[in-house]
Order: structure tokens, then C-alpha cells, then sequence
């Protein structure tokens, strides 16, 4: 039972510590009485015994480049108070331990590269009273010191931020603080996202914040961060290896700096040689040039190139070719090919025409087409507009998902809507349709850029038809297509051709980026950064005490009592079974005849006689990880094993009575799927949807009792010591 509670405990703390988002800091960019105190204990703090280990994550924001961040303030006869301090104004990072009003005890000065702004940092601070020493790590860097007389019991008053007359302090951030000695240890993921208390990881209150800045709220919505207008077509992009954001005309740049956020116009040494239609662009594969190109010109327009890059660094436009193709296409998708890093495009709109095809515009800066003979058993993708696409991390695949076309191409025939995934092997250009959703709601096209990130992908959609729409944040599995939205809706007017919208990721940064340009006049445009942060959370993932707190006073009192009952009742069956033992062993020895039936546990079984009970392929328990809709699930799938399984309908009307089955259909969706998730620690058993219907399939060496139950009862001679065997875990 310990066991079982640690493994408990370990599991929560790492889920929480997987999705805490922490607690930011307001420093010296805002008014004194403004700024954030974080008081660990505020009441009584605990004792901690020969040594005091304070441990942290600390992400270090552009706003002030200087401050103390922390302060801890031993009581006792002879009080002592030590405090950390940020210099980052410099060409490295300082960080510096200070026994406050007499020595520097430790000076830690580290590059920028080991310590960056807007990345987190492993800090841990360890006070040892045996050794009378100090220890300070940061990142992979540690430094000691001495530091005499340090009391053989700490009970300190830790803060972060503001404390007492200290009011000169940096913006920053923690999240997983952890304070502990050899024998006790207080979690706090920091993880609320209202409200002035901080709980533990037991939901305990156990400090105060003042000011404080709940960084989940970065992760529920989107944030407005600049606004930009030029008078003139314009284009923007993303440079993940700069950390800077390019609008852009002809004539001239604004450069946004992500980190700093500072927004800087520069002229430009030479006009761009393209005349800008559409502004399309993308970075080069190192982060120093800005291409821009425009795919389709009528042959009595002039222009200097079709292809142009400008130097980031000099500001000068260079022409890099005239290669053009047969129509416009107005809003396609693109990526990256593998090795070469020849920008691809696919998609887009143009001379009533939708395009199927794949183009690249390689070193030579001519465009041409990929993959025009596929292998046969490749799936051909319906040409098609407003389509999005994105690689995986590995860059072996890129997806292809949605958007609006025909199977032939020609605007004249129609369109329609699809919301399919297509896998393209970039090695070969074999083409896979992953799946297709029977989407219910109003008809959505995804913006051009997609965000892979292991087994999900993230974009923008939207209905195009409607002058004043919004942008909803999806979020897609890879695998089946199960889908959610997330986040809050970003306004945008979609009355013009040219306006244009696109989402980028930075994992360095773990930021999401969201850009709507708007041409009111189809000339002019706006445009307007979106921001937030990855990985991005729904409402029903606030934290847990917050929820657990509004939950009524007679809900929770008859909970207890329930698990009291169940306590109760485990103890009682418990108990009567070694009751029962002990009989049979006294009866066995009295009577040597007498046969004793047994259900021994196996490796890779599902028990439904008695309590119910999983193992996996090594023989363990791992009943605790089903949870009671999984259990609901398999139970009905097993007992109707031998009806050819059960329909979704029926399936959807016994979980979810209430519910239409058009509404229920993601939910049951998300259940199965967590279902085969839990299914995968056994061997041969998995669940398959075939005509309508769920279905278990199962094989050596998979273990049912109930199916071994069936198998006795449906042959004429059954072996009646395999069926005592089974019943004698108890009723089904």
C-alpha cells in the first residue's frame, strides 16, 4: 500500500510539473507598490533539519536586466538573512549569493547561451549545517562556499520578489519550487491561476502573493502584443533563428524583436526588384536572408524578378530569378524539403483553377515540380486552396490538412470542404490519406501554417465566407483525427483576397505566434501579433484545488463517507477471505480428499470475476491506471465478445445518455482512444471499429476469465475444475 501510494504521489507530481505554466514576477518596469511578493510560508514556517535545499525553475524576462529575486530570512537570537541578485546588463549573466549587509558569498557569471532570457533555468540552493556550507547550481554549473555557523534547525521566511525595504527587483519567473531537507520536503508546482493563495501539492495553503502574474492565463488565451499598418502590399514572417518578426513593403521593414520587444523601422538600402502582388516569403534555412516571390505574372506586366532576397544584416535586395508559374495561386501552404531545405509549395487558387501539384524552388532559384510520377499506390490529394501543411521534428514526413477544391481542378464544377490529413513521405513523395472527419460544425478552412508537435498538429481555422469572422485554435491527433479547440477566438475581417493569416511555433521559446493582415482596400494593410504560450491549455485544465474549492461543502462530506464505506468494506472482505483460508488449510488437513480451487493471477489478463483486475505482460497490477469509463467500456465490449461487439450508437446511449450522438462522437472518440492507450501494456488484445461496430480482438497469449468462462460452458464435456477455478475470485 505505501508503494502504491508513492507511485501515486510520484505520478501526480509529474503531471503537475508537466503542465504548470508558474507564477511571474513584476519588477522594476512597474510602480513600487505594484510589484510582485511571493511569501512561501505565510504563517508559521516549518522546520528543517541539518540542511535546507530550496530548488526552482526561473525564467528570466527582457523587461529589467538587474534585481534581487530572492531572500531568505533565518530567525533565531542572532538573525541572518541571505539574498539572491540578477545582473544581466553586461556582456554574461551574474548571479550572486550575498549574506546580506556582509559578504558576497558566491559570484556565478555565465554566457547568455547558458542562461537565456525567456528560457527556464534549473536553480538549486542548498544551505548544509553539517559542513557549514553553501552550494549554489545553475543549469549545469555549481559553486560552493563556506559559511559558518548556520543553525542546526532552519526555519526561514523565504520570498521571491518584493520583500521588506528590497524593492529593486528583475521581472522573472519560477515554476516547481521545492523546499525540503533530508527527511520532509514542500512542493509547490505553481500552478493557480487566480487569487492571492499558493497551495501545495497535498492542495495545502501554505504562502501569499502579492501582484502576482498567473502565467496559465498565457496558455488559455491569445494576447494582442503590436499592431502595424503600411499604406502599400505587404508581407510578413516569422524568424525563429533571430526570434524576430519581419512586415515589410517595398521600400522599407519593421524588425520586432520577440525578445526585447522592441519594434525598430528600417529603410531599405535598394527597393525590392519583385513588385509585390501577394507578398509572399519565407526565411532562409540559416535565419540571415528574407526571400520574397510572387508565382505569376501577366505578360505585359514589368518587373525586375520574381524572386528576390534581402541580406538581414546590410539591408540590400538582391534579384534572384524570373522563374514563375501558370496561375497565381493565391493562398497556399508550403514547407520545408529535408537536406536540401528547398522551400516547397502546394495548393493555392489562381486562373479559376485549384492546384494539386508540388513545387520547389531550389538553390538555383528556379521553381520546379516534385513527384509528378508517384509510385502507384500513392493517394493523389485533391487540388485544392486554403490548405494547411507542416513537417514533423524529424522532417521524414509533411501533413497536408484541409482546406476547399474539387477532385478536377476547375473552379466552374465547385467546391467543397475537406477535412482530411494526408502524410507525404518526403524521401519519396508517397502520399498516405491518414483520415477524413465527418465534420458537423459550420465549414472551417485552416490557415497556411501547421504546428507538428509529436503525435498532435495545431492550426487556425476559420469560415472564410463570413466578412467578420475568427480565428479557433484546433488541436488534431495525428493518428485518428480526435480534435478540440482551444484557446480564445482572434478577431479578423476576411472581406479581400489578399488577406492573409499564419501561426508559427518557437519551442525554444515554447511561444505560439499568430499573424492576421487585413487589407481593408486591398491595397494598404494591417497587421496585428497574436502570442501565446505552448503548450497551449483548455478551461478544463485549471489546476486542482481551484476546482476542488468550489466543489459544495455536502458533495465533499459525502464523498468521505462513501470512500470511508469502501474502506470499510475492502477491510471486512479482506478479512473473511484469510478467515476462509485458514478454514480450508484446517479442513484440508482433517480431510485429505478435500480439493481446493484457486484462480492464480496470470501475466496478461483481464479478471472480472471478483474485483476487477488488470496485469500487463510483466505480471504487475496495473488496475489503478483504468479508469471507471475505461472499465465501464471494456466490460460491455467483453460480455458482448461474442456478439460481433457492440455498435457506437448503443455505446453512446449507455455513456452518454442525455447526449445526441452527433455530439457525443469526439467524447467517445477521446474514450476509446485513451482505452487502447491503457490496452497497450498487454499483448494481444486491441480494440477495432469495423462496420459500425467496437470490437475486441484477442490472442494468445492474452488471459480473460470471462472468456475462459465461455469457452468451458460452450463445449458439451466442460472441465468443471477450470470453471471452479475462475468462479472462485467470486461474482462476475
Amino acid at each position: 500500500m505505501r508503494r502504491l501510494a508513492a507511485t501515486f504521489a510520484l505520478i501526480i507530481t509529474l503531471t503537475i510539473t508537466a503542465y504548470s505554466q508558474g507564477l511571474g514576477f513584476t519588477g522594476l518596469e512597474q510602480r513600487i507598490e505594484e510589484r510582485t511578493s511571493y511569501n512561501v510560508f505565510s504563517g508559521k514556517s516549518p522546520y528543517f533539519k541539518d540542511c535546507l535545499d530550496i530548488s526552482f525553475n526561473l525564467k528570466l524576462l527582457p523587461q529589467s536586466r538587474f534585481g534581487y529575486f530572492l531572500r531568505i530570512k533565518e530567525g533565531g537570537k542572532d538573525p541572518r538573512i541571505w539574498n539572491m541578485f540578477y545582473d544581466g546588463q553586461g556582456g554574461n549573466v551574474i548571479i550572486r549569493l550575498n549574506e546580506e549587509g556582509h559578504q558576497s558569498l558566491i559570484k556565478a557569471e555565465l554566457p547568455y547561451s547558458e542562461i537565456q532570457i525567456l528560457h527556464w533555468t534549473d536553480v538549486r540552493l542548498t544551505f548544509d549545517s553539517v559542513k557549514d556550507s553553501v552550494y549554489l547550481k545553475i543549469g549545469e554549473h555549481e559553486y560552493k562556499a563556506g559559511c559558518k555557523d548556520l543553525p542546526e534547525r532552519f526555519s526561514p521566511d523565504i520570498y521571491f520578489g518584493k520583500s521588506d525595504h528590497i524593492i529593486d527587483v528583475p521581472t522573472f519567473a519560477i515554476k516547481n519550487l521545492k523546499v525540503s531537507d533530508i527527511d520532509s520536503d514542500y512542493f509547490f508546482p505553481l500552478d493557480e491561476y487566480e487569487g492571492n493563495a499558493v497551495y501545495d501539492l497535498h492542495m495545502s495553503k501554505r504562502g501569499t502573493v502579492t501582484n502576482p502574474d498567473w502565467l496559465i492565463l498565457e496558455s488559455l488565451a491569445w494576447k494582442k502584443s503590436l499592431r502595424l499598418h503600411f499604406s502599400t502590399v505587404a508581407g510578413t514572417v516569422y524568424n525563429k533563428h533571430l526570434k524576430e518578426l519581419y512586415y515589410f513593403d517595398r521600400d522599407s521593414i519593421y524588425v520586432c524583436n520577440i525578445l526585447d520587444r522592441t519594434v525598430e523601422k528600417k529603410k531599405f538600402v535598394n527597393t525590392c526588384p519583385v513588385n509585390f502582388k501577394l507578398g509572399n516569403c519565407f526565411i532562409s534555412n540559416g535565419g540571415d536572408s528574407l526571400y520574397v516571390y510572387e508565382l505569376f505574372f501577366k505578360k505585359n506586366e514589368v518587373t525586375d524578378a520574381t524572386v528576390a532576397s534581402l541580406d538581414l544584416e546590410t539591408m540590400v535586395w538582391k534579384a534572384e530569378s524570373r522563374s514563375a508559374l501558370q496561375m497565381p495561386m493565391h493562398h497556399h501552404t508550403s514547407f520545408r524539403l529535408p537536406g536540401s531545405g528547398d522551400y516547397t509549395i502546394f495548393g493555392g487558387f489562381g486562373n479559376m483553377m485549384y492546384n494539386g501539384r508540388f513545387y520547389s524552388l531550389g538553390d538555383d532559384m528556379q521553381w520546379k515540380e516534385l513527384w509528378a510520377e508517384r509510385q502507384d499506390d500513392s493517394v493523389k490529394i485533391f487540388p485544392r486552396y486554403f490548405t494547411s501543411a507542416g513537417t514533423d521534428k524529424d522532417n521524414r514526413y509533411a501533413y497536408v490538412y484541409g482546406g476547399m477544391g474539387n477532385e478536377c481542378g476547375e473552379q466552374i464544377v465547385g467546391r467543397e470542404y475537406y477535412y482530411d490529413l494526408h502524410r507525404i513521405d518526403l524521401s519519396t513523395g508517397k502520399t498516405d490519406k491518414l483520415w477524413e472527419l465527418d465534420w458537423k460544425e459550420e465549414n472551417k478552412v485552416p490557415v497556411r501554417g501547421m504546428v507538428v508537435v509529436d503525435s498532435l498538429f495545431y492550426t487556425l481555422c476559420y469560415p472564410e465566407y463570413k466578412s467578420v469572422s475568427a480565428l479557433q485554435l484546433y488541436e488534431f491527433s495525428i493518428p485518428d483525427g480526435t480534435y478540440r479547440t482551444i484557446g480564445t477566438e482572434i478577431p479578423i475581417i476576411s472581406d479581400k483576397m489578399r488577406t492573409n493569416a499564419n501561426i508559427y511555433y518557437d519551442e525554444d521559446i515554447n511561444k505560439l505566434f499568430a499573424t492576421v493582415q487585413v487589407f481593408p482596400d486591398d491595397i494598404s494593410s494591417n497587421l496585428v501579433l497574436w502570442t501565446m504560450s505552448f503548450p497551449p491549455a483548455a478551461l478544463n485544465e485549471l489546476n486542482r484545488h481551484n476546482w476542488f474549492s468550489i466543489i459544495p461543502l455536502w458533495i465533499k462530506i459525502t464523498v468521505c463517507i462513501l470512500l470511508l464505506l469502501v474502506i470499510i468494506t475492502v477491510w471486512i472482505v479482506c478479512a473473511r477471505r484469510i478467515w476462509y483460508r485458514k478454514d480450508v488449510e484446517n479442513g484440508n488437513k482433517n480431510s485429505p480428499d478435500r480439493k481446493i480451487f484457486r484462480s492464480e493471477t496470470r501475466p496478461n489478463a483481464i479478471y472480472l470475476f471478483g474485483d476487477f483486475m488488470v496485469t500487463d505482460r510483466n505480471g504487475n497490477d496495473i488496475t489503478s491506471i483504468f479508469t471507471p469509463q475505461q472499465m465501464t467500456i471494456l466490460n460491455l465490449l467483453i460480455k458482448r465478445i461474442r456478439d460481433n461487439g457492440m455498435s457506437s450508437k448503443r455505446l453512446s446511449n449507455i455513456l452518454w445518455p442525455d447526449k445526441d450522438e452527433d455530439k457525443v462522437k469526439n467524447s467517445r472518440g477521446v474514450a476509446i482512444n485513451h482505452l487502447r492507450k491503457s490496452l497497450s501494456n498487454l499483448d494481444g488484445i486491441s480494440v477495432v471499429f469495423r462496420d459500425g461496430r467496437y470490437i475486441i480482438e484477442y490472442e494468445e497469449p492474452f488471459y480473460c476469465d470471462y472468456i475462459a468462462f465461455l469457452e468451458q460452458t460452450e463445449v458439451e464435456n466442460a472441465d468443471m475444475d477450470k470453471l471452479l477455478c475462475v468462479v472462485s475470485r467470486g461474482k462476475f
